[in-house]
C-alpha cells in the first residue's frame, strides 16, 4: 500500500496503517505538518475509492479529534486557498463527521478554527466563531457585529459546523438596534474616565443620529449617569443643566451644574432643565462653603433662589459674614429651630 507523501509501500501485516480524510492528506501534502502518530498514512488522495478496501483489510480510520487538531494547526495558512476551503467545509459538514463531533462533545474545538469567512470593508477575513456573527445580505461587520460571507460559507453549513447549542442569526433591524443600545450602555457604565464617556456619547449624538435617536428614552432615563463637561472645565456624572438665557453666572457651584457649549445640545436633547429653575436638592454634591458671587445669582436671577438660600443657612454653610453681607437674617425665623434658644436670641438681635 502506497505511503502519503512517499514512494515507499507498505504492508497491513506489518505497519499499524490509517487513513485520513482528504482535507488532512492535502494539510500533509501541501505543508510542513505532518503525522504525529505511529502510524503510516496511506495515500488515498483523490483515490477514494479504494477506502472501502482498505478497510476490510485492517487500515484503521483516523479519529475526529486527530483531524481536527490537525486542521487547526494548518487552518490559518490555508484557509485562503479555495480548494482547501471547499474540502474543509465539505468534510465539517459530512453526517459521519457531525456524529462524531457530537458524539466526543468537540463543538468547542471546532468553535475555535478560524474558518468563518467574514464580510469587512477591506475584503473577506476568516476568524473563529463568536456569538455576534450574524448574517445579512448588504451590511458589512462593524465594532459591534460580525457579517458571515454566505457566499464562501452558505449558513446551512455555517450552522451545521457549530452545532445545535450556538446560533447565527439573521441581523434584522431589531437586533441590530437592541446590540447598539447594549454596547452604548456598556461604554457608559464602563471604568473608563468620565472624559472619556462623554466624549464618546457626544460623537454617537452628533455622527450616529440614527441608531441614537432610538435610545432616547432609555438614555433619558439614565442622564445622571452620563458624564458632561461643564462650564468650569470638569468632566463629571451626576445632575446637570442647560443656561437657556446665556445669564452670566459667576458662581463656583454654579460653573458644576451647568454643561459646557460643547454639550448644550445633548444635555436639552436628554431633558435637562434650566439653571435658573433649580432647587436646593439639585445641588448634588458636598458644599463646605459657597461664594459671594453664587449668593448674589441666587438672589437675583434664580426662580427658587430663596429656598436655596434657605437651604444653605439652614446647613451652615453660608456664614454669619455672609448673611450680614447679603442681609439675610430674615431667614432665620424659618431656619432657627435646630438652634437653642440662647442662639435664637442672638441671631434675632442681628434682625
Amino acid at each position: 500500500m502506497p505511503v502519503l507523501n512517499t514512494n515507499k509501500f507498505v504492508s497491513i501485516k506489518s505497519k499499524n496503517c490509517i487513513i485520513v480524510p482528504e482535507v488532512i492528506s492535502y494539510i500533509y501534502k501541501n505543508t510542513d505538518i505532518k503525522n504525529s502518530s505511529t502510524a503510516v498514512v496511506i495515500d488515498t488522495y483523490k483515490k477514494t475509492q479504494y477506502i472501502p478496501l482498505l478497510k476490510a483489510i485492517g487500515c484503521r480510520i483516523s479519529n475526529i479529534l486527530e483531524n481536527l487538531s490537525c486542521i487547526k494547526k494548518a487552518s490559518e495558512e490555508l484557509i485562503n486557498d479555495e480548494k482547501v476551503r471547499k474540502v474543509l467545509y465539505s468534510y465539517l459538514n459530512l453526517l459521519s463527521t457531525q456524529q462524531e463531533i457530537k458524539s466526543n462533545g468537540l463543538y468547542d474545538m471546532v468553535k475555535q478554527l478560524p474558518i468563518f469567512p467574514i464580510r469587512t470593508s477591506s475584503g473577506v477575513r476568516y476568524e473563529f466563531y463568536s456569538n455576534n456573527i450574524y448574517t445579512h445580505d448588504t451590511k458589512i461587520s462593524d465594532k459591534n457585529f460580525k457579517i458571515l460571507e454566505t457566499k464562501i460559507l452558505d449558513y446551512k453549513s455555517a450552522q451545521d459546523i457549530v452545532g445545535p447549542n450556538y446560533r447565527i442569526n439573521e441581523l434584522i433591524q431589531e437586533v441590530y438596534d437592541s446590540i447598539y443600545q447594549k454596547n452604548l450602555i456598556a461604554y457608559i457604565e464602563s471604568n473608563r474616565t468620565d472624559e472619556e464617556i462623554a466624549i464618546y456619547v457626544l460623537n454617537e449624538y452628533k455622527n450616529n443620529s440614527e441608531n441614537f435617536n432610538k435610545c432616547h428614552n432609555t438614555l433619558k432615563g439614565m442622564i445622571s449617569e452620563i458624564p458632561m463637561k461643564f462650564v468650569n472645565g470638569n468632566y463629571h456624572k451626576g445632575n446637570k443643566f442647560v443656561n437657556n438665557k446665556k445669564l452670566i453666572l459667576s458662581g463656583e457651584t454654579i460653573k458644576n451644574l451647568v454643561v459646557s457649549d460643547d454639550f448644550v445640545n445633548l444635555a436639552k436633547y436628554l431633558g435637562c432643565s434650566d439653571i435658573l429653575d433649580i432647587h436646593y436638592d439639585d445641588i448634588d454634591f458636598q458644599l463646605k462653603s459657597i461664594s459671594d458671587t453664587d449668593i448674589e445669582d441666587f438672589q437675583n436671577e434664580f426662580t427658587y433662589g430663596m429656598e436655596i438660600l434657605e437651604g444653605l443657612i439652614r446647613n451652615e454653610i453660608i456664614t454669619d459674614k455672609q448673611i450680614e453681607k447679603f442681609h439675610l437674617q430674615y431667614f432665620f425665623s424659618k431656619t432657627d429651630y435646630n438652634y437653642s434658644y440662647e442662639e435664637f436670641q442672638v441671631r434675632k438681635l442681628l434682625i
